[in-house]
Formats: structure tokens, C-alpha cells, sequence
């Protein structure tokens, strides 16, 4: 009882995530029905192609030439209704597989988007390529191609079964004799099979996210001249990659070989005892042939009954590492009945708030801030105290662990998201910036910017001198992450895109640090033009990026808070004022080192 359990309960398994999945197939219902007709089509002619194989035999026997033509002339008939068959139900179920991989690939992209930072964490991104584009065409295979392939199995054992027992019903049985032993042999194969290709699609997802991560730390690698040690690290998780999938290609092989054996060995018997029934005149050489001919093509639906379950459980598992993300959940959810957020003034209100990414390590611990609206509050403090942190749990990427957030009164988690966001302008300090034109990039923050309104923002942002230059302006494709400018010129754009946005709150982190002093001192003008009459915070270690802020919150490394102006923190906090001094050294070190460079050039020169 406990294998036939066990084979249950994988079936039901399977059921459910076919289930799950379906969905995104079920729309192409008339298509999915058009198919299964074409392939009845198939399966019908397939059979009347097969028994007119054998006919010209026995008339050739009986010497009867002049219905052979006639038979000949049926056989190409068929064999052109059959092709036409075929050619539509290939094209339509590769289209209908293509429809169904658009819907559920934009649904998990969706999904991924839709998933707050905390959940993304369990995720690599490598991985989530992989369940992206593998994972979704392994079940594509699950989810269209093998129903179809299972409704083709179905017409053509009914029809060839059929032909069988009509032609000789003691053949039949013969051949039906040895069926249990491939159900024993599916058995055997298909819980193994399952297991092997988790772990393979798993592996595979890890490479890939290495793979990722390497890639996009380049600059690091050779900064440390990594490339080795990179390397040799990549080896050992490819070689676990490689581990699984030499294990599941060795199940496939193994079962296909052993598979082939249980269908010869029974054709061998059919043709001794076929041949004795021809001596006694029970069957005649064409329909023997015919016999022959049905069992070989049998042979494949028989095959295709004991390979599904076995090939479905490999796609039912890359299906399950879908499933697994579309059942995550992420820890910001929006509230029933949540609300637009009505910004009137824009004040900011932070309660008694602790948050901590791990516990045991909190980042803030019962912190209270109120920005008035309008105010402009600079965030400084050590790396790590959190400033970032706070930013993003304005934004809702986070929910605080207690205490609570407010906008002009209105509690962020009564809040529709949406709408708390398209109420923010954030600049941060890696650029969003995608592969596309500075057009396009500047569109993802307002959608229906026109040209003038573009040119004014990048002017604002000291960006137009160098866009104006480039061979296609505003046209002109930047690159993935804007890998093709500067690291100052991506963060003007993306300031350009806070500009377009022109919303009542506006976070700014880091804006400055990829530019030079020159430049830092003309758009800090422009920002501090910008943030009049808006609620600002900016997050900087240079002081003279906050020199402009009305107060200042200095984060604390136990989680606390300091709240004041310049003057009042330089006196009473020696954190702050050991920081301020030290920039103030640097700069003057630095503007000493200007100063001195045109004497070194005249060195050697006399």
C-alpha cells in the first residue's frame, strides 16, 4: 500500500501545480480545442496511412494489380491530409505555447516587482533570471506541451489498440501482457526523476546568480585582483551544477535505453508467433504486415504514457520554484480600503520607531522626528547607523517593527502605495537608469514630459551642457545602468528625473558624491532652489551639501537619534563635530594641493 501511496500522492502533486499554472494556458481554450482536433485529424489519417501500407501486399499476392493504383491513389490523398494536419497543429501549438510563456513570464516579472526588499532577499537575482526564462519554459513544456502531447497518446491508442485486436485478437493480448511491466518501469523512474531535477534547477539558479553577482562587481574583482579566486570559485559551484546535471541526463538515458528494451522484446514474440499464424492461415502477410506496423507506432503513445509522468515531474519542478515565488509574500502589504495620500502641507511625523533587518540588531530604537512641511532636514552619521534605512521605510519599502510614519497626519500603511510614492521625488545615490534613451529614462519619472519641460529640468540640473553635445541629444541610449556616461552625468539625470517629477517631498542621498567641486557648487544652487516650499532630506557626508538644511538628525550607532542645528551639534555632539573638522581639514589639504599644482608644473621647465 505504501508505493501506491506514494505514487498517489505524487500525482496529486502534480495535479496542483498543474492547477496553479493552468490559468495562463485556459484563456487559448478554442485554440486548445482547435488543437486537439488537429490532432484527431492526425491520428485518423496516421491509422488509414498504416493499414493502406499493408493492403498492396496482400493484393499483390491475390494478383489483383488494378486496385493497386486505386490504393496508391487513396495512400497520397491521405498523406497530403495528414501533413496539413500536421503543419497547422505545429504552428498552432507553438503559438499557443508562445501566448502562454508572454503571460506567465509578465506575471512573475510582475510579482518580482510587486515584492517588498525584505522578501526579494531570499531570492538571488541570478536566480530569479533562471526562473524567469528556464523555469518558465520547462513549464510551458508542463503546461501546454504535455497535455497536448497526452491527448495525441490518447487518440492514437484507442484507434491503433483497436486495429490490433481487429486484426488478430491473440496478437493483442500478447502485446497488452507486457503493459505492466512498463507501468512498473515509469514507476520506478518518475519519484527519482523529481528529486534529481530540483536539485539540478536549484544549482542552476545558484550559478547564475554567482555568475550575476560577479558580473556586476567588476570593477571590485579587479580592484583587488580577484580574478582567480573568482574564478576558481565559479569552478566549484559549476562543478555541482555539472554533479546534477550529469545525474539527470544519466536518469534520462538510463530510462529511455531500458525503455526501448521492454518494447523490443515483445515485438521479437509477435513476429515468431505471427509468422507461425500465417503457416496456419489465420492471418495474411499484409495484415501481418499492418499488425507490425501498428504495434511499432504504438510503441510511442505506450512510451509517451510512461514518459510524461516521468519528463513531468523534471518540469514539475522548475513549476514549483515559480510557484514558490508567486506564493511569497511580501512584509509591506497595502492595507483594505487604503487611501490616496493627500499632501496639503507636507509634514513628516516619525513615532517611537525601531526597525532592525536582523533581530537582535536593531537600526532604530524608538526614534521620534517631526519635519515640518517645507523644511529641508539633512540625515548624517556613520556608515551603517541607517540613513538609507529611513529613507526607504518613507517610501514603504520597509514597515517599521513599531511605532509609526505619518504624512500630514495620514499613517502610511492606511495609505495606498502608489500614491505615497507618486507624492515622492528620490534621487539615490546609484542612479535608476535603464538601457534605453535619456529620453526614455527621464520619461519612467513623468510619463507625459514634454521636450521643453525635459530640457528645463537637465538645465536645472547642470545636465544640458553635455547632453546637448552628444550626437543624439536627448535620443541618445545610455546604456544599461548609464554605462556609457560618467558616473556625474548619471547623477544629474537621475536629479533630472526628481526635477521633472516636481513632487511635494523630495529625499535626496548622496546626490553629490560623483561630482566635481566646481559642479557640486552650481547644483547645489539649483537644488536649494528646487527644495523651496518642499519638504526635503537629504542624506550626505559632505558638509557642504547640508550647510542649507534648517536642521539636522545625527544617527546614532545605538539606534538613537540627535536632533538640531549645525551650530547647536557641532557644540554638544563630538561625533558631528570631529566629522565637520575633518572635512574642513580635508578641504583645506585639498584647495592647498590646487594652489601648489601650477608651481610642480614649472619644475624641470627652466
Amino acid at each position: 500500500m505504501q508505493p501506491i501511496k506514494k505514487q498517489l500522492n505524487l500525482l496529486q502533486s502534480l495535479w496542483q501545480l498543474f492547477k496553479s499554472l493552468f490559468q495562463y494556458a485556459i484563456v487559448d481554450r478554442w485554440l486548445l480545442l482547435l488543437a486537439a482536433v488537429f490532432t484527431l485529424g492526425i491520428t485518423i489519417s496516421n491509422t488509414v496511412i498504416i493499414w493502406l501500407l499493408g493492403t498492396p501486399i496482400d493484393l499483390i499476392q491475390q494478383e489483383d494489380f488494378s486496385s493497386i493504383t486505386t490504393v496508391l491513389s487513396v495512400f497520397v490523398l491521405v498523406v497530403f491530409l495528414n501533413q496539413a494536419f500536421h503543419l497547422g497543429n505545429a504552428v498552432l501549438s507553438h503559438w499557443l505555447g508562445l501566448r502562454f510563456v508572454g503571460r506567465l513570464r509578465s506575471a512573475l516579472f510582475s510579482k518580482v516587482l510587486q515584492l517588498s526588499h525584505l522578501a526579494l532577499r531570499r531570492f538571488e537575482k541570478g536566480d530569479l533570471l533562471a526562473r524567469l526564462s528556464d523555469d518558465v519554459a520547462e513549464a510551458e513544456q508542463f503546461v501546454v506541451e504535455t497535455p497536448l502531447d497526452l491527448v495525441s497518446h490518447v487518440f492514437t491508442f484507442i484507434f491503433y489498440s483497436a486495429m490490433l485486436f481487429w486484426i488478430d485478437a491473440e496478437l493483442a493480448l500478447i502485446v497488452f501482457v507486457f503493459s505492466p511491466l512498463l507501468l512498473l518501469h515509469q514507476r520506478y523512474f518518475a519519484a527519482r526523476k523529481r528529486r534529481v531535477s530540483q536539485k539540478f534547477y536549484d544549482k542552476s539558479g545558484a550559478l547564475l546568480g554567482y555568475e550575476e553577482n560577479a558580473l556586476g562587481n567588476l570593477q571590485g574583482i579587479s580592484s583587488y585582483s580577484a580574478e582567480d579566486i573568482m574564478s576558481r570559485s565559479q569552478k566549484k559551484v559549476f562543478e555541482k551544477f555539472k554533479y546534477w546535471g550529469m545525474r539527470d541526463k544519466w536518469l534520462d538515458s538510463t530510462f529511455f535505453a531500458s525503455f526501448n528494451l521492454l518494447i523490443y522484446l515483445p515485438a521479437a514474440v509477435i513476429i515468431y508467433v505471427g509468422i507461425g499464424n500465417i503457416h496456419a492461415g489465420s492471418i495474411t502477410l499484409g495484415h501481418l504486415v499492418s499488425f507490425l506496423l501498428y504495434l511499432g507506432y504504438l510503441s510511442m503513445p505506450i512510451r509517451g504514457f510512461a514518459e510524461l509522468p516521468f519528463a513531468a515531474q523534471g518540469s514539475a519542478a522548475a513549476a514549483e520554484r515559480i510557484i514558490n515565488v508567486f506564493n511569497t509574500l511580501p512584509e509591506v502589504i497595502e492595507k483594505q480600503g487604503a487611501k490616496p495620500l493627500q499632501v496639503s502641507h507636507g509634514e513628516i511625523n516619525i513615532r517611537n520607531v525601531d526597525f532592525s533587518y536582523l533581530q537582535g540588531q536593531p537600526i532604530f530604537n524608538g526614534i521620534n522626528i517631526q519635519i515640518h512641511a517645507g523644511e529641508t532636514v539633512a540625515l548624517v552619521g556613520r556608515s551603517g547607523t541607517g540613513k538609507t534605512t529611513m529613507v526607504k521605510l518613507l517610501m514603504r519599502f520597509y514597515d517599521p517593527v513599531q511605532g509609526s510614519i505619518s504624512i500630514d497626519n495620514q499613517n502610511l500603511r492606511d495609505i495606498k502605495l502608489s500614491s505615497l510614492r507618486d507624492n515622492i521625488s528620490v534621487v539615490w545615490q546609484e542612479p535608476f537608469l535603464i538601457n534605453a534613451s535619456i529620453r526614455d529614462n527621464l520619461q519612467l519619472a513623468c510619463p507625459n514630459a514634454d521636450q521643453d519641460s525635459m530640457i528645463a529640468a537637465c538645465q536645472a540640473c547642470q545636465a544640458w551642457d553635455f547632453i546637448k553635445e552628444l550626437e543624439s541629444g536627448l535620443d541618445t541610449v545610455i546604456g544599461t545602468g548609464g554605462i556609457n556616461l560618467s558616473t556625474g552625468q548619471c547623477q544629474r539625470i537621475s536629479l533630472a528625473q526628481a526635477f521633472l517629477r516636481d513632487a511635494p517631498i523630495l529625499f535626496l542621498d548622496e546626490v553629490s558624491s560623483a561630482l566635481d567641486s566646481q559642479t557640486e557648487s552650481k547644483l547645489i544652487e539649483s537644488i536649494e532652489r528646487f527644495c523651496h516650499e518642499r519638504t526635503t532630506l537629504i542624506i550626505a557626508h559632505r558638509y557642504s551639501t547640508i550647510r542649507s538644511a534648517d536642521r539636522i538628525v545625527y544617527l546614532n550607532e545605538d539606534g538613537t537619534v540627535v536632533i538640531g542645528k549645525h551650530e547647536y551639534l557641532l557644540k554638544t555632539h563630538p561625533y558631528y563635530a570631529e566629522a565637520i573638522r575633518w572635512q574642513t581639514d580635508q578641504e583645506k589639504w585639498e584647495n592647498r594641493k590646487v594652489e601648489a599644482e601650477p608651481r610642480f608644473l614649472k619644475v624641470g621647465s627652466e
